[in-house]
């Protein structure tokens, strides 16, 4: 984009908020009635700028604006999310450490954290801040725990009841088993729940602690660090978190997928020369090392577990294979993978066939799904077998297929390097919206419910 281009769009911007402002002021001047339907549209930054209207409106806006908390609906540059999300941070471990009774107060009022990608989970004042990404992950020694990161404050929020976040780094020799105990004690709230990315064990041990009360639950490519040798290992679910589900609704799980079409467990070599090292092998993704199977099998049986303990009360489902690659040839990168059709048909054979032998059997018996609407299934084989493997669901279930897209991993294996998802990058994607606003009606008639059988106690003071 050329000076003049950055110029006009900056001015663009400038206009907008100059409007948007103008706009606002008027606000004040409207029926009480009018003032919150308004207010029930306005997003952060809008609720942000009625702060700067007048005291009287800093004190009505700020508990709407600490209530659902949400960067990426607001937000459109990633990276304008990312430094937002680590300023909001600093605001509360400021407001912690300096404002205990008023971060009390504040921290109460917040059922929504929708944080999109962060860098990692360090909290990174700006005195710290250098622009290099090393200290949102990095210990001040190996094996010392980080307590001063992100789960630490998300710890705090006892009334959160949907959270997402996708961890871009975690080392993993820095420990947080201390986090995931605290969110342990403070997770009990949550109804949704959308992780992605280098998540640490212990961290979604505590997030789990009461799988019971979760109606959404969308798993993204969950990985441990990356190696220039080796492959991005699958993060388990804690043990027994997958038979624990009783209320859950809607259900998305993302996780990556192998390129490479052999179907053996060994990458294709010659015998009797040096080809066969790994940092001499070539495989279809580009990467350097072979992707890690047994881990992807860890993940298909943990999917059949959760989906098989789930059937009775799910409705809306998504299962995805998402191709990992490294600097793809163009005939990868720019089209949506679809073996035989717009690529060589052995292109991601061995994780179609493992899909459906792990997860297609899993839906034979249509009686074990008595309220299941809606079934897209994304990468897991050609129309025709995925049609003949599920027909029989319908017409009482929309079965849905779409074709796999790819995750990107440029440079060497650095954690960063991995590209984010679209589910934590965008809101308007093809499968999230449509999930989200249903997500919002279950959660609305949920609190509805509780607060006609429990009565409200919450302090209203600012």
């Amino acid at each position: 984009m050329s000076d003049d281009q950055d110029a006009k769009t900056s001015d663009s911007w400038e206009e907008w908020k100059a409007w948007e402002l103008e706009a606002l002021t008027v606000v004040p001047t409207l029926p009480q009635e009018i003032q919150d339907r308004i207010f029930d549209y306005c997003d952060m930054t809008s609720l942000a700028t009625l702060c700067h209207l007048n005291k009287s409106f800093r004190k009505r806006m700020t508990p709407l604006l600490w209530t659902d908390i949400d960067f990426t609906e607001t937000f459109d540059d990633d990276e304008d999310k990312v430094e937002r999300t680590r300023k909001f941070f600093v605001l509360c471990d400021d407001l912690k450490s300096k404002d205990p009774t008023r971060w009390d107060t504040l921290r109460a009022r917040v059922r929504m954290l929708d944080l999109g990608r962060v860098h990692g989970i360090n909290i990174v004042h700006e005195k710290e801040f250098d622009g290099d990404d090393w200290p949102y992950f990095t210990p001040l020694e190996e094996g010392a725990p980080i307590t001063h990161n992100i789960f630490n404050i998300i710890a705090q929020f006892t009334n959160l009841t949907s959270l997402s976040v996708y961890v871009k780094n975690w080392w993993p020799y820095s420990s947080v088993r201390h986090n995931g105990e605290a969110l342990a004690q403070t997770m009990s709230k949550l109804k949704s729940l959308k992780v992605g990315g280098q998540m640490p064990p212990d961290i979604l041990s505590g997030l789990f602690v009461k799988p019971e009360r979760l109606e959404n639950l969308t798993l993204v490519n969950l990985h441990a660090l990356p190696g220039q040798i080796d492959g991005p290992e699958a993060v388990e679910l804690p043990p027994g978190v997958g038979t624990r589900f009783s209320s859950l609704k809607i259900l998305h799980l993302v996780k990556f997928a192998d390129l490479d079409g052999h179907l053996s467990g060994e990458a294709s070599s010659d015998d009797g020369d040096d080809l066969g090292q790994e940092e001499d092998r070539e495989y279809v993704s580009g990467m350097r090392w072979e992707f890690p199977r047994e881990s992807e099998a860890v993940v298909f049986r943990q999917w059949a577990s959760l989906l098989t303990h789930s059937s009775k009360t799910l409705v809306d489902v998504i299962l995805e294979n998402r191709y990992l690659t490294s600097h793809p040839p163009e005939e990868i990168s720019e089209k949506p993978i679809n073996p035989g059709v717009t690529h060589p048909g052995t292109y991601g054979a061995h994780s179609i066939l493992k899909s459906q032998e792990s997860l297609f059997p899993v839906f034979d018996d249509k009686s074990a799904w008595p309220n299941l609407k809606n079934l897209t299934l994304v990468g897991m084989g050609s129309e025709q077998t995925v049609s003949s493997a599920f027909e029989h669901l319908e017409p009482q279930v929309q079965v849905q297929q779409r074709l796999a897209t790819i995750e990107k991993m440029e440079g060497d294996a650095t954690p960063e390097q991995i590209s984010t998802p679209i589910e934590f990058a965008n809101q308007e994607t093809w499968g999230w919206h449509v999930l989200k606003t249903k997500l919002n009606a279950h959660l609305a008639e949920s609190d509805q419910k509780e607060e006609e059988g429990s009565g409200s106690g919450e302090d209203d003071s600012e």
